[in-house]
């Protein structure tokens, strides 16, 4: 059987089958190994509590196959969802696959269910077909364990090996960096005849195996870096980089379009889409007609709340984390459409300058601006859609794109009292952003800049002239 080591196995070689069937005496190895361990001093303190947490781990899981707990959640179905907790925890022997679809069967499995794995490896075909068959069901995975009283416990998860190609079915994946991910290359637990051939045919497997779950190469890549010997250790940073997590949001897609029937086959729009587990995002950008400018269309899944969303009317643009009030600006009442709230806004020319620089933007719906929680979109990704806009823009009568840049007289340490164009301003920008920013508001004549929060305040005219240290302001 191709298996991966839950463990480097040059360092348990001399303990593993004795172990097996002895948990005592894998504990008492196990302190044994952390005391040598301590007098390398090589050794980080980060690889010293790896060596005591893996070891520990290992001592408790090595010795049975892995269970199949279902956990009802006690959380109202409205906010949590109708879906249940499945904690697999052990070994995988390749059984695993199966005895879950018999759950889903029975009905003790529901859609939308979590599979939360705490593993140190075992079958890597049986990873793969576990993951397949949490893909089957849409249902979303986790690195987390009970404790002794069946409640779930914050950290000290592992999903090692093959647990790691299981944790790639789900749908949304969710992981922490108090638990340990690790990956390393497979290896056969019997002397094998082929053993090239049979690594062959292995990573193909594994590449297509990644090659369905819609996961990059790169995590093959990172499989190889670790031979099958020891392990390579994931954090949640490079588990996002490379996709393998997702803590709930998957990617953003943006393509422009015209074949939409909200809007019409005449009309081209930009539209950003993503799956989330609190159901699919759209954001949408399109020419507003013969009026110059740019109109942003939202649809989201109210989570069930949808007479509550429709009478929201606290609405905050979202640009890179910072919330502008933007209700002001919407076009008519928003209006559910197969379930989902759907709701237009015009775009003041300055806030479109600042979404064509930001790197996310999200529009939330509350009742009052100070309100704790919100319904909408939140740091949808803008990367996929910066040049694009340029092509939105030219669609447009008159695009503020095409605007010329002007040259602005500053004043240091000065402030435009009054005139302000925005009633919150822009925050987070640098200073040629503002200005590029009042560059796209033809009714913006001057600006005042506070320097150490980046704040920016487009303005209709210079106002009054107040001395203010720390602020930068210009007029062209």
């Amino acid at each position: 059987m191709l298996v991966a080591a839950p463990i480097p196995t040059n360092v348990l070689s001399f303990a593993a089958a004795p172990a097996q069937h002895n948990p005592i005496l894998a504990k008492r190895l196990a302190w044994q190994l952390i005391v040598e361990i301590e007098q390398l001093k090589e050794l980080s303190m980060f690889y010293r509590f790896l060596g005591i947490s893996i070891l520990n781990l290992w001592a408790t899981l090595a010795c049975s196959e892995a269970r199949i707990e279902v956990v009802e959640s006690d959380c109202p179905e409205f906010i949590c969802g109708s879906g249940v907790s499945v904690y697999i925890d052990g070994k995988l022997d390749g059984s695993e696959a199966e005895r879950l679809e018999a759950l889903v069967a029975d009905g003790t499995v529901t859609r939308y269910s979590t599979i939360y794995l705490n593993s140190p490896g075992g079958s890597l075909f049986g990873g793969m077909d576990l993951g397949r068959m949490i893909r089957k069901y849409g249902f979303s995975t986790g690195v987390a364990k009970r404790d002794d009283t069946g409640e779930p416990v914050d950290g000290g998860a592992v999903c090692m090996s093959a647990c790691s190609l299981a944790f790639l079915g789900g749908v949304f994946r969710y992981f922490q960096d108090d638990d340990l991910f690790g990956v390393h290359r497979f290896y056969s637990d019997e002397p094998l005849e082929n053993e090239g051939e049979i690594a062959q045919v292995a990573s193909a497997a594994i590449i297509n195996f990644l090659d369905e779950m819609d996961v990059a190469p790169a995590f093959f890549v990172e499989m190889t870096k670790a031979g099958a010997q020891s392990m390579r250790m994931l954090d949640l940073s490079q588990m996002l980089r490379l996709g393998i997590a997702n803590n709930g949001i998957g990617p953003t897609e943006w393509n422009i379009t015209a074949s939409d029937p909200a809007f019409g086959k005449s009309t081209l729009y930009l539209k950003g889409e993503r799956k989330t587990s609190f159901g699919i995002n759209k954001m949408l950008f399109f020419c507003l007609g013969n009026q110059s400018g740019i109109a942003a269309h939202v649809i989201f899944d109210p989570q069930g709340r949808t007479e509550e969303a429709s009478s929201m009317r606290a609405i905050n643009l979202e640009i890179d984390g910072e919330r502008y009030p933007f209700t002001e600006f919407l076009m008519g009442d928003p209006k559910v459409v197969n379930g989902w709230l759907n709701a237009t806004f015009r775009v003041p020319s300055q806030y479109w300058s600042a979404i064509k620089t930001a790197e996310q933007v999200g529009m939330q719906f509350q009742f009052t601006y100070d309100a704790p929680v919100f319904l909408g979109i939140s740091g949808m990704d803008l990367g996929g859609a910066k040049k694009l806009m340029l092509g939105i823009e030219s669609s447009c009568s008159k695009s503020t794109a095409n605007l010329p840049s002007r040259a602005y007289q500053r004043y240091s340490n000065t402030d435009f009292f009054g005139a302000d164009l925005t009633q919150r301003g822009i925050k987070g920008i640098s200073l040629a952003r503002c200005e590029a920013i009042c560059d796209a508001e033809q009714k913006c004549r001057a600006y005042s800049y506070v320097r150490k929060s980046q704040w920016c305040f487009p303005k209709s005219g210079i106002g009054r002239q107040v001395s203010k240290p720390g602020i930068t302001s210009g007029h062209k």
